[in-house]
């Protein structure tokens, strides 16, 4: 039996980081066995006025599909629900023809005063099923007055069961639920049906999705049997977590793909990280292509409890793919974030934009940490932070700027080999030569820390130098040295 998925995402919405590791355990399941992936768009909503193409970001990612049956040779296109409608109208239809499913007449309204009163009582809110109770008469009225309903299931009498790869035999009793909604008003249906008939017309052999979605089993579940549809192999995947063990929101800082993508981290490093939420696939701090991955991929393997999403293994993984990558082959990869500070990258050259992205590289986590390290070597001043305007008031501080800038005056540029010649006209006008040198980049970067003198120097150049040390003047007290 060839294997067969199919996973489903809101078209207009963000891709969570947890529907990207439920999509790609579908995919790696699917190639481990040679089996097919196919991907539905659930497009039913009107679009918003900013919309995303979470697709477009399953395939940034190396996640691919089977085409829709019915596009164009070499199309990519995601089956629409938009588009199978009628397919899923035709099915509802056969279940009301055959007296399994009956037309809802009780409006929202109706419906919130029912569940509040079976509350106020103790009771658990469960439609009571009166329109099932409606004559034949009333109902025809009803429906030739074009009155709005919501299609229900008759529940099954039977007890029923799915088969799970991790719990086995999961059994559902029909007491325990109410006549499920299969058609909400306006005909449009609902993901219990939809899902059933997708997976009966396509052949879908597994399901493997979020133990969030376990709600919507039991409803697939008295569908099949109100159809006669064999049930396919479920698979309830462990949920994600942040590091406060609550599920992964906003809260715990980016909680979908595109906003680490934004952020300037690379696919085969988020690939990896969404892998091993659930399964060690390979080595915790080595990349593996997508073809190792489903290669090891075991479904039996799969952790049942749920899993931490850490944004530090996140950007360990992102280290490693940016170190493939020679400093002159990130540079087009940061020019983009340098430019959104204000910058160009490229103004003073490819050299040395080379030479900046070696020099800061050690300090990147993801293409977006550039951002950090503009000002101090790009910036024509800097305001000193206050510790830095504090060590700028002692009364040496004046000396050695002056020394500094008499010292760069002699020179034609600063450079790798010279660049020292500055550096001991600041130390000799204090005896303390450590302090001298705390002084002297507090006046170049405006902070008591930063990059190495022999990275600093030479890239900031003699006219940055000397715009930076007549900025320093400004914080430091007149009179003084």
């Amino acid at each position: 039996m060839k294997v067969k998925l199919l996973v489903s995402l809101e078209a207009t919405k963000k891709l969570k980081v947890a529907d990207a590791r439920n999509i790609l355990f579908n995919y790696l399941f699917a190639k481990h066995h040679h089996g097919v992936m196919f991907v539905r768009s659930d497009d039913l909503d009107p679009p918003e006025e900013e919309t995303v193409n979470p697709f477009e970001t399953l395939q940034w990612l190396g996640i691919t599909w089977e085409a829709d049956p019915e596009c164009p040779e070499g199309s990519c296109r995601p089956i629409r629900m938009s588009q199978r409608l009628e397919l899923y109208r035709r099915h509802a239809r056969d279940l009301m023809d055959r007296g399994q499913a009956y037309p809802c007449f009780c409006s929202r309204d109706t419906l919130r005063e029912m569940f509040k009163q079976q509350r106020i009582h103790g009771q658990r809110p469960k439609y009571d099923g009166r329109c099932l109770r409606l004559s034949a008469a009333e109902r025809e009225k009803r429906l030739a007055d074009k009155v709005p309903y919501q299609l229900r299931l008759r529940t099954p009498e039977v007890v029923t069961e799915v088969q799970d790869v991790h719990s086995g035999r999961m059994v559902f009793d029909p007491q325990e639920v109410a006549d499920l909604v299969i058609m909400h008003y306006h005909e449009m249906p609902t993901p219990a049906l939809a899902n059933v008939v997708d997976h009966h017309e396509m052949g879908v052999t597994h399901v493997l999705r979020g133990a969030r979605l376990r709600s919507l089993t039991p409803r697939e579940a008295f569908l099949r049997t109100a159809f006669g549809f064999s049930s396919p192999v479920y698979c309830h995947l462990s949920l994600i977590l942040g590091e406060d063990r609550s599920l992964l929101s906003e809260r715990h800082g980016a909680q979908f793909v595109e906003d680490y993508r934004e952020k300037g981290f690379l696919p085969e490093a988020l690939l990896n990280a969404l892998a091993n939420q659930g399964m060690e696939l390979g080595p915790p701090d080595q990349l593996c292509t997508i073809g190792t991955l489903a290669r090891n991929f075991r479904i039996e393997k799969l952790e049942t409890n749920p899993t931490v999403w850490r944004l530090e293994y996140l950007q360990t993984l992102n280290r490693v793919a940016l170190d493939k990558f020679k400093d002159d082959a990130l540079v087009p990869m940061l020019a983009p974030y340098v430019a959104e500070a204000g910058y160009d990258l490229l103004g003073r050259g490819e050299t040395w934009a080379s030479r900046f992205v070696g020099a800061i590289r050690p300090g990147l986590k993801a293409l977006a940490d550039v951002k950090d390290f503009v000002d101090v070597f790009m910036a024509d001043r800097i305001t000193p932070t206050d510790k830095a305007q504090k060590l700028l008031k002692d009364p040496a501080a004046r000396k050695i700027v002056d020394a500094m800038e008499d010292a760069l005056e002699d020179l034609s540029d600063v450079t790798r080999e010279n660049y020292r010649v500055l550096l001991d006209a600041g130390r000799k006008q204090m005896t303390n030569r450590g302090k001298a040198l705390v002084l002297i980049r507090a006046a170049l970067t405006g902070s008591d820390v930063g990059p190495e003198f022999s990275q600093l120097l030479p890239l900031l150049g003699k006219d940055l130098i000397r715009a930076r040390l007549e900025n320093a003047r400004r914080y430091i007290p007149k009179g003084s040295g």
